[in-house]
């Protein structure tokens, strides 16, 4: 566990000044004199605050970061590879050799991945790819860091970087730094409160780094070759992959209602459907089921019908129960809430992130997928129900 040191003494300039000067640093020795791989793993923590409860750690998240020139590089995660180049990213996705995604390149990298990847948590890409203003560097360090104040920076007798700190209302952030190589090698946030964060719950975010040569012979920038464009990342998909695919019939859905009705999808056949499966403790999500609200209301008169899932919950039983009634009363949901309390519902429909939104034509297919709910994804949803109504 990374300790929190005690800031030992001012540096001239104020806190402004060390902020971008101790980055500076940070970028320079991240990079080196030659290309370098940056290995991340990251293990999130839900910290109840009852006594004599066991915090739930998740499996190791792992990403790669190829940086090769300043503003050049490839983010790799899972079988996405995001390429980098002058602030432009490009992802492509292993076994989809026909298609890619080209992002917006009005946002940093760093800010990019966090919308296409539903807040992609790697503080490393903007200390890797950093922009010419501090200030927009340190806000995509990390999503909260926003609500953060500004850092403190320790430094040994010898005067090299060994900590950076930022501390706030919401929660902490914490960076160790190998003081031999200016490198930072673990990390740590703990948000006490915010957006997603259940009263009764902390939620800690662990980093670790490692550094070496980047490979020969891995491809570092974009072939386009007979790749077509594609405007979102679920299209990065390949024939076949699985089930639960665009075109493809729904799984079943059956389960509880939050007012103990069983709600059948099936029961549904000639209406279009969106359904998204949520959580309690999700970010993305609580800022996700507003928007679908709207869309609800915007709907009422249409044959289109609007379920959420709860899932991924700690509790069950009446205490889930009460958990999720909170939420939907805090959000004014009047769309039914359906309980997955195993999980299986989730697993039936292949979710590994949420939010993720489905959207079902009338005949029982599924017209389009998305994991995450950035900018766009209002208007991308309505889009998907006018196609799924047109004869």
């Amino acid at each position: 566990m990374i300790s929190w040191l005690v800031l030992v003494g001012a540096l001239s300039g104020g806190a402004a000044a060390q902020e971008v000067g101790a980055l500076e640093d940070l970028s320079r020795s991240v990079h080196g004199q030659s290309p370098v791989r940056i290995q991340s793993e990251l293990t999130l923590e839900l910290i109840p605050l009852e006594r004599d409860t066991a915090p739930v750690i998740s499996e190791p998240v792992t990403a790669v970061i190829d940086w090769v020139s300043p503003g050049n590089g490839v983010f790799r995660i899972g079988d996405y590879d995001a390429y980098i180049s002058d602030k432009a990213v490009i992802i492509t996705r292993d076994g989809v050799e026909d298609a890619y995604l080209r992002c917006r390149p009005s946002l940093l990298p760093a800010e990019v991945l966090q919308e296409v990847f539903a807040s992609c948590p790697f503080p490393m890409l903007a200390i890797a790819f950093p922009d010419e203003s501090s200030d927009r560097t340190v806000d995509a360090i990390h999503p909260v860091m926003v609500d953060l104040n500004p850092v403190n920076v320790t430094r040994n007798d010898r005067g090299q970087l060994i900590e950076m700190t930022w501390t706030g209302d919401a929660g902490d952030l914490a960076l160790e730094i190998d003081p031999v190589t200016g490198r930072p090698v673990a990390g740590v946030l703990l948000q006490r409160s915010g957006s997603g964060i259940p009263n009764d719950l902390q939620v800690r975010s662990r980093w670790t780094w490692t550094y070496e040569e980047v490979p020969e012979g891995d491809p570092v920038s974009f072939t386009r070759g007979n790749r077509f464009r594609v405007d979102r990342l679920s299209a990065l998909k390949s024939i076949g992959e699985d089930a639960v695919s665009e075109g493809g019939m729904a799984p079943e859905l059956r389960l509880p209602s939050l007012e103990g009705r069983v709600i059948d999808l099936e029961a549904f056949r000639g209406r279009v459907v969106v359904i998204d499966f949520w959580a309690t403790w999700c970010g993305p999500c609580l800022k996700a089921l507003p928007k679908l609200q709207r869309l609800a209301d915007e709907m009422a008169e249409a044959p289109v019908t609007i379920l959420s899932v709860d899932c991924f919950e700690r509790t069950s039983g009446q205490k889930l129960r009460k958990q999720v009634q909170a939420r939907v009363d805090d959000l004014s949901l009047t769309f039914p809430v359906l309980l997955d309390e195993t999980g299986e519902a989730a697993q039936r429909w292949g979710v590994q992130g949420i939010p993720a939104t489905f959207v079902i034509g009338p005949d029982g297919r599924i017209v389009a997928t998305h994991t995450g709910a950035g900018p766009e994804y209002l208007d991308t949803l309505r889009e998907d129900i006018e196609k799924a109504l047109a004869p």
